[in-house]
């Protein structure tokens, strides 16, 4: 899916990444993580074809972001930021939707865009004004028109900090639902409890991985070092794992498998 080699990047003479080497094969959920500055936001703009590297090459799907048709590019990714109501320019949700498809020439524009909000639970809301919907709901439409052009690739850059942790939590379950759909989702987030969604798990720090692996792997890594804020029951897991307390066969891929394993020990 991508593939980035030696890439090297920086602005206002600080540079961010030196010689940086990274690929994501097709169908994985990476989950990013990282303090304030490590470089998690400019990855995800570089991924998107927005920042162009100094030096080095990215390729999306065999397609090089520098050269290739950039637009060509973006049809096959599905973007999401932190504040969905920077990337809407409709003010009902229909009008919303519908905008995005007139621009691609698209044919029944009404039944797509049904399916879309159909995936996200917002069909109730079609006819809404978007300024009446609550942070969640925002989200979930910024996912649905998303998805009305079928991206094989979707980033999500801290798009869940605004939201409570009900909205947190339904916005992930509709995420691993697209990702066992063979969607490849980069989840850029400082909620270290969201890990258990991830199949891999990418930490960075002043431009450089850490650690890449899948999230039972990060129970070994000091992540306090990084300013990361991480949560109670990670810290109690990393002190089994600290310990050797931990089944070996353990691995952390739900939020049931981490009181499963906690409640051995009570």
């Amino acid at each position: 899916m991508i593939e980035m080699s030696d890439i090297t990047y920086g602005y206002n003479e600080k540079r961010i990444f030196k010689d940086f080497k990274y690929s994501l094969k097709k169908g994985e959920f990476l989950m990013v993580f990282g303090k304030n500055g490590s470089g998690k936001s400019t990855l995800a703009k570089l991924i998107m074809g927005i920042t162009i590297p100094d030096k080095g090459k990215i390729l999306i799907e065999g397609l090089d972001t520098s050269t290739d048709d950039i637009w060509e590019i973006r049809r096959s990714l599905g973007v999401i930021f932190q504040n969905p109501e920077d990337q809407f320019v409709g003010t009902t949700v229909l009008e919303e939707m519908t905008f995005i498809l007139e621009n691609y020439d698209e044919i029944d524009i009404e039944g797509k865009i049904d399916k879309a909000l159909r995936k996200v639970n917002l069909i109730d809301k079609k006819n809404e004004k978007i300024e009446n919907l609550s942070g969640g709901q925002k989200q979930k439409l910024a996912l649905a028109s998303a998805l009305l052009l079928k991206p094989t690739l979707l980033i999500l850059d801290e798009a869940s900090s605004m939201l409570d942790p009900k909205s947190r939590k339904e916005l992930l379950i509709l995420l691993k639902k697209l990702n066992e759909s063979k969607v490849t989702i980069i989840y850029i987030t400082h909620y270290l409890e969201e890990i258990t969604y991830a199949s891999r798990c990418l930490l960075l720090d002043e431009g450089k991985i850490i650690k890449d692996d899948i999230p039972s792997k990060f129970l070994e890594e000091d992540l306090l070092r990084y300013s990361l804020m991480v949560p109670f029951h990670l810290k109690l897991l990393m002190k089994l794992n600290k310990n050797n307390k931990l089944n070996k066969d353990f691995r952390l891929e739900n939020s049931q498998s981490v009181v499963d394993e906690i409640c051995q020990y009570l």
